[in-house]
């Protein structure tokens, strides 16, 4: 696949180098490094996929995707006389749903996709989509704060909301397996993390808002407004919402 097929549905900012060139992987772990890969710089908590650019070089990476706005002069050039393409976007985290989705052939399309968020009953409320489903004739996968199944293997969390280069890979192994649906819980957090982006959502499930997580939300209106952002962005035109009898799902309806 090219670099170019992977950029399809993400505004890119610059592109230096040929973008028509063949990779082999797309990588977002410095550790797991390839010759020929599309190396994606991811800012983390704990560590700056930038840093590894220069390992990138050795490795014999094609191409890197680097966020506009990080300073990467100290190996520009390194980049650029080993040919590897550079492509800059505004945030490379955000960037990473949509590439992950071209690149397995945009799995989530090929479902119908319910994704549930609230405080609370996330979790049961997920374990009972999926069995009502079953019951129906349905093959459903299932994402989830204790589990992830994708009908070739179940997988232990550790993320409610998997990074969504994961969740992509999961999709993938859905349809894979004959999967016709899948069922997944949304964090606040994993919004704020970008992990939504690239996906579609047929039906968004709000159960309720309860005091929670301000820890790292700040107040319950930014708490809010993180879970709307998920109803905004990922659920379809005309995909159904559906919500629970509180005062912030009045206000979200």
């Amino acid at each position: 696949m090219t670099v170019s097929a992977l950029l399809d549905r993400i505004n890119v900012i610059n592109i230096e180098g040929n973008p028509s060139c063949e990779i082999t992987s797309v990588v977002t772990d410095s550790r797991k490094l390839a010759e020929d890969c599309f190396f994606l710089c991811i800012v983390g908590a704990n560590f700056d996929g930038h840093s590894a650019l220069g390992e990138a070089v050795k490795k014999g990476a094609a191409a890197v995707l680097v966020q506009e706005g990080i300073d990467i002069s100290a190996v520009r050039d390194t980049l650029r006389k080993n040919g590897v393409v550079i492509v800059t976007v505004r945030d490379t985290r955000e960037a990473m749903g949509p590439v992950a989705a071209a690149w397995f052939g945009h799995p989530a399309e090929k479902l119908k996709t319910i994704g549930i968020t609230g405080t609370k009953g996330k979790t049961t409320t997920t374990y009972l989509v999926k069995s009502m489903l079953e019951s129906a004739g349905h093959r459903c996968g299932l994402v989830g704060t204790i589990e992830i199944i994708t009908g070739k293997r179940t997988i232990a969390s550790k993320n409610t909301t998997p990074e969504s280069y994961a969740l992509q890979e999961y999709f993938a192994e859905m349809v894979e397996s004959g999967c016709d649906t899948v069922v997944m819980e949304v964090s606040s957090q994993g919004v704020a993390a970008e992990r939504h982006a690239g996906l579609a959502f047929s039906v968004g499930v709000f159960t309720h808002l309860t005091r929670d997580h301000l820890d790292f939300h700040g107040d319950m209106e930014r708490y809010y407004l993180a879970k709307r952002r998920f109803f905004e962005e990922a659920l379809l035109p005309g995909g159904a919402l559906m919500a629970g009898s509180d005062a912030w799902s009045a206000r979200l309806v």
